[in-house]
This record gives structure tokens, sequence and C-alpha cells, in this order.
């Protein structure tokens, strides 16, 4: 394929009208000083989208991963000279200042040597050229990786402008990106999304070659899962090197009824399977997660509670109660992340299982929240049943007992703020490679939090196992967290003491498995942020703040919440 036809369809698509050659150029130009670009003239169809950095990235990744040709950026030899260009040029500063500055949203002003090393690798000379052709050329390959670094670190410069709308030009193409019904932006590329989407990045991979180890601040992120890039506001801290996070591993317990079989689903399978449905009777209210904040006495940056917590009937009363109490109190809420379950729409329907992260949107400064639905199902077998004290309500001689909840359309969120990335998982989401990981591989976030319904969370177990991978690459921090009162259940019929461990948090440097006390509510996990310096795999090295253990406590008192249990129930009809 030809250069041109890979730009024309990749900014305009395939089925656009127009000659490719005619779009796809940049003319030469003899200015020998910053001179002002009009990316609305006729001459400039391309370059209005060379100019914003993401496209840029999104092209060139799309051109490595497409020829398998990132593995040989490590390999090119030091007489090419471009780390040395790297250097001296400037073009990632001069870049982001004049998209920062500019006072139009249609001109801009370009440095002739970023414009050179425009016109090198887009002339009409190359873009008729067949892509194997150019990529087999060193000098070429070079220079486009110049630009491929240069694009990465001229988003990490204006990252903190594309939402806040502070710059007239960097807006103009925001608004191009963002959603007209959520105004979320799904990619920060204008590229068709049928090449995957460019959202940012935290943590560079620190072993292996891939595409994700030689750019430290945006993630190229192939179709198939759709990413709610979320941005919100984070708690003021006094010491911005602590992050807070309050664990509620509820129900604190959990009887048989909370489990049965479940004959609505219409899947045509062997009568060896079957399904079942899962329903917490304890309702969480936000009196409930309001005593357990405003006991821990600290302001808290994090409240997770684990899997299947909270009825879906209940969640947006539980928001807007919580919501009132926030504004009230006038500070900036916490982000929470709870476990969602229901019963379905439908008589002949499979139920929910989902999560919900409530945070503080920057966009509209509102207090909302994210969905996010589980992606596999839990098959419960005959040693699961007889661990979890489950023999006696689901028959032990089906093969396998199906989790009876909905499988949609993938999704994951990732959640930004001032100081930290966060991307939540449902439990089995955290051990199957397809199609999560590689996605949470490449956006690095600083923290996976994965919501379970599970035994205990040690080291050895598989949620310690899986965690470990994320810790390794890309070096995401990880915190699993289960209901205490399934850790009590998981005994393989009285053969081992009920476990109090509810949670496991593991970074690159701590794994530190995480226990209730007996007659406490929840667990105050104090954090704290380290810089260190990361590096590309072509030895690129950038300072970033990482995520590490620091203590933690069992708070909160029993008595207090089973005394608020028992009063929301006395005011039920």
């Amino acid at each position: 394929m030809e250069l041109a036809t890979l730009l024309k369809n990749i900014f305009l698509g395939d089925d656009s009208s127009g000659s490719a050659r005619d779009f796809a150029k940049v003319k030469r130009r003899s200015e020998g000083t910053f001179f002002t670009l009009d990316l609305d003239g006729v001459d400039n169809q391309l370059l209005q989208y060379l100019i914003w950095p993401m496209n840029t990235f999104h092209l060139i990744a799309r051109i490595f991963d497409t020829h398998d040709i990132y593995q040989r950026i490590v390999s090119i030899e030091n007489e090419v000279g471009y780390l040395q260009q790297l250097r001296t040029g400037n073009h990632a500063k001069n870049w982001s200042e004049t998209l920062l500055n500019a006072k139009e949203n249609n001109k801009i002003e370009i440095s002739p040597r970023f414009y050179g090393l425009l016109y090198s690798l887009f002339s009409s000379s190359k873009t008729q050229v067949q892509i194997e052709e150019l990529l087999s050329n060193l000098e070429y390959l070079s220079l486009l990786f110049e630009l491929y670094i240069v694009s990465d670190e001229c988003a990490c410069r204006i990252q903190n402008e594309v939402y806040s709308k502070s710059s007239i030009l960097i807006s103009r193409y925001v608004e191009t990106l963002a959603t007209k019904k959520s105004r979320r932006v799904i990619s920060l590329s204008q590229c068709n999304r049928s090449n995957g989407v460019i959202q940012f990045k935290t943590n560079t991979p620190q072993t292996g070659i891939s595409l994700n180890s030689l750019s430290h601040d945006l993630a190229y992120v192939k179709p198939g899962v759709e990413i709610a890039a979320i941005v919100g506001n984070s708690i003021k801290q006094e010491i911005l090197s602590h992050y807070n996070v309050l664990i509620l591993p509820w129900p604190l317990e959990i009887k048989d009824v909370f489990f049965k079989q479940d004959n609505r689903p219409t899947l045509q399978m062997e009568h060896e399977f079957g399904f079942f449905s899962y329903e917490n009777h304890h309702r969480i209210t936000h009196q409930m997660i309001i005593y357990a904040i405003e006991f821990s006495e600290i302001l808290l940056d994090l409240v997770v509670l684990p899997e299947c917590a909270v009825n879906s009937n209940n969640k947006n009363e539980l928001l807007n109660e919580l919501r009132e109490y926030f504004s009230e109190k006038d500070i900036i809420p916490p982000v929470i992340i709870f476990g969602i379950f229901g019963d379905g729409d439908s008589v002949e329907t499979y139920g929910e299982n989902s999560l919900e992260l409530l945070y503080c949107d920057r966009l509209n400064n509102q207090y909302v929240g994210e969905n996010q639905k589980k992606h596999h199902r839990w098959a419960l077998d005959a040693a699961q049943l007889k661990n979890y004290g489950l023999d006696n309500v689901l028959s032990l001689s089906n093969v396998k007992w199906w989790e009876s909840c909905s499988i949609g359309a993938r999704k994951l969120i990732s959640y930004r703020d001032e100081r930290i990335h966060i991307c939540p998982l449902i439990c089995e989401d955290l051990a199957r490679q397809d199609p999560i990981a590689p996605v949470v591989r490449a956006l690095g976030p600083d923290l996976v939090i994965a919501l379970l319904l599970d035994g205990p969370q040690i080291e050895k177990r598989w949620s310690g196992r899986y965690a470990s991978a994320l810790v390794d690459e890309p070096g995401c921090s990880v915190l699993s967290v289960s209901a205490y009162g399934m850790t009590q259940r998981s005994t393989n019929g009285s053969v081992f003491e009920p476990s109090s461990n509810v949670a496991l948090w593991r970074d690159t440097q701590t794994v530190k498995e995480l226990k209730l006390e007996v007659g406490k509510i929840g667990i105050l996990l104090n954090l704290k942020f380290e810089e260190q310096r990361q590096w590309s795999a072509d030895g690129r090295g950038q300072n970033k703040n990482r995520l590490f253990y620091s203590s933690h406590e069992s708070v909160g008192d029993i008595s207090e919440l089973s005394k608020l249990e028992r009063e929301y129930r006395d005011t039920q009809p």
C-alpha cells in the first residue's frame, strides 16, 4: 500500500472522495524562521491532522504494529544520529508551546526545523512510495521514530490542558473528539477507531520489547474493547505523597440463601451444566458507608467494596444520598468503587454483575457514576462447592454451575485525576488474558482494583499469582478485595479455619495480606507515592510517581454497623 493511501484511509476513511495523493502531501517551504500555518488552507489538508500529536502518534503506531517493525528501533545503529537529534531539536517543547499559546483555532506557529521533519516523512516523493519500501530505509525509519516519540512527549506536555479548554486550538481538536451524548473522549486521536484508539498511559513496561515499551505517555490500544476514559477531581490532600484507601469487605456474613439455582437463562447446554444466581440480602446503605468514612477520621481518596455488594435497584439512591452528603460537607468526594448485582430486566434473561465507579467529573463538577460489566462468568465446580459449603445448595452432580450474569460489550474504565490512574476489574477479569489484560498493560495504570467474591486473599492463591503479572509488566500496583462473609465460608467443609484475609496488596516492593481484625468493619490502607525513573526500551528515561504500601489498620465497630442496618430495616414497610 502507498503511504498516501494509508494516510487518506486512516484520517478520512477509505470511502471518502478525492485523490489520496492530493490529500497526503506536505509541501516544501523555504522560510528560515517560525511561520504561521493556516490549518484550514487548501494545501494543508494533511497538516491539520499531523499537527495534533495524538493523530501523529496513532498513525505511526499503526504502521509499526501492522508491519511488525517496532522491534527494529532498538537495533538501529547510532551512526544514524536520531538520539542526538532528539536531545538538541526541542521539537516537543516548541510544538506544545505553539499549541498552548495559539490565539486562533486555525492558526499555529511552527518552527522550520520541525516542519522539515514533517516534510522529510510526508513529501509527495515519500507518500507515493509503498510503505514496506519506506520502512526498509533505516534513515526513514529513524525519522519516523523521532516523530513518534516527539508526538508522545508533546502529548505529555499538553495533557493537563486537554480537559481544561483553556487553549483555543487544543479545544478545537478536543471538540472533534468528544462524543455528542456523553462529551467523553473515547480516543485522543481523530483516526478512525477501526484502527484502534489512543489514550494517556502511566507506566512504561520495564521488561521485554513491545510497542508499549517505546512510549512513556501515550498508549495505542487495538480495537475490540471500549475504553471509558474519565477524568475526576482529586481530594486536596495536605500530604500529596500519601494516598488513603478505605476497604469495606461487605457483607460481613454470607448465608446459604444468598446462592440459588437459576433456571431463567435459555442458553442450550448439556444437562451436566447449570446456572446459579447470587444476592446479598444485607442492604448496604449510604449511612453505613458514611459511618465508615467518618470513623476513619482522615481524608479518603478511595473507598472500595467487593464484587456483588450493592443491588442494582439501589445504586442510584446510594449515589444521590452520597452526593448530598459530600455537598453538605463541601468537600470533593473520594472515588468509590463497588460491585453491583441484579436480577435482569425480564423473565428469560441473565442477571447483572458489574461495578460502579463514583467520582467527581472534572468537566461538569458533578458527582456521577460509571458502570463496567463483568467479562467472564464465574464457574463453580464440585471442589469449589465443597470449599464454600454450597454443596447443599447446588448439586455436586453438575460438572459446573455457571454464574447467571449477562456478558455485554467489552469495556474498561480508565479513571484519572491529578494524582492517580486507576483501572478496576471484576474477579475473573483479573485472571483471563483476553480481552482486557492487553488493554490494561497498554494503559499501565498506577493501580488495578480487583473486586472479588472469593476466598481469603493470600499471596499463594490465584489472585496473588495473576496480580504479579501486572506488577511485573507494566508495573501496576494491584489491590484485590473480597467480602469477609465469603472468606469465612472458604473452609473446605470445615477442614480449614475461616480466614480474615479480605484483601491483598501487591506492588514492585511489597506483598501484603490485609487481615480484618475481630469486631472491625473495614481496613484503612495508607499508600505513598515515590518518584522513580522509568526507561523506554530504547533507553529514554522519564521520572514517574509510583504507588507503594505504607501501612494499614482495621477500623470501625461492628456493633455500630449492625445498629445502622437494624435501623434501616425498622423503617421499611
